[in-house]
């Protein structure tokens, strides 16, 4: 054991630095000078502290005198799962929609929807996933550790959830035509609401948008992607509490 002033101490397995009357913790005293040089001339102590030695005397001396503490071990949170998912989703929608822009007549556009319902979506989602962990410093999700559990599952994910978007496209109706649309910032036009005399100005993000009926279809949804089990409540709507459903 190298204590917190970098000098070899002892090598046991317990400690009784006081006064040895321990029984249970035979061991090695620790020299008194070297507890009063990390207690101080006054010995400060709660009683939470004073159970914790008559517990454990060794623990005592971890946490109150070396002052050890768990090393930090990185996981992944719920919002860097869900960012993950959004780049996959983010990635291939688009893709598509560059692939569908690109056919010219209502037969290559089957052609192309065939070929991505067909898709093998594990291999396609660890793709983008690795471009996405690049792209915004997710890296870690391919640590070993980290890949063996979380990444795992976050990549079945990715993968079913792009299979679900791509099949509700698969009937040729809507069409995704812009991904990752941003409004309000960088030059954009804000959406501009009047209230009472006053000019708000608002921002934001839209994940996607598809129109209805080819891309000069009239008709155009917009959607944006959740990672949570979000429910639709009306009283959450009219209380402004859920804007976003």
């Amino acid at each position: 054991l190298v204590d917190t002033f970098g000098r070899d101490v002892v090598q046991k397995e317990c400690f009784d630095w006081y006064d040895g009357s321990h029984e249970a913790y035979s061991g090695t005293q620790l020299p008194a000078a070297l507890i009063r040089e990390a207690t101080g001339e006054r010995l400060r102590m709660s009683v939470s502290q004073l159970e914790r030695y008559a517990a454990c005397p060794y623990a005592y001396l971890t946490r109150y005198l070396l002052k050890l503490q768990e090393r930090d071990v990185w996981s992944p949170r719920a919002a860097d799962t869900g960012s993950v998912l959004h780049g996959v989703l983010e990635l291939g929608i688009r893709a598509l929609a560059e692939e569908l822009s690109r056919a010219v007549s209502e037969e290559e556009r089957g052609e192309v929807l065939a070929r991505w319902a067909a898709m093998d979506y594990d291999a396609y989602a660890l793709s983008c996933m690795k471009t996405v962990a690049e792209r915004d410093g997710y890296g870690l999700f391919f640590d070993a550790g980290i890949r063996a559990s979380s990444g795992r599952r976050v990549l079945r994910m990715g993968a079913a959830t792009l299979r679900a978007a791509v099949g509700q496209l698969t009937d040729g109706q809507a069409v995704p035509v812009c991904t990752e649309w941003r409004f309000g910032e960088n030059g954009q036009s804000p959406l501009r609401l009047r209230v009472q005399g006053t000019d708000i100005l608002f921002r934001g993000v839209v994940d996607r948008i598809d129109t209805i009926g080819g891309t000069d279809g009239e008709l155009f949804r917009v959607v944006d992607y959740k990672s949570g089990d979000v429910r639709f409540d009306p009283d959450k709507v009219y209380y402004g509490l859920s804007l976003q459903l």
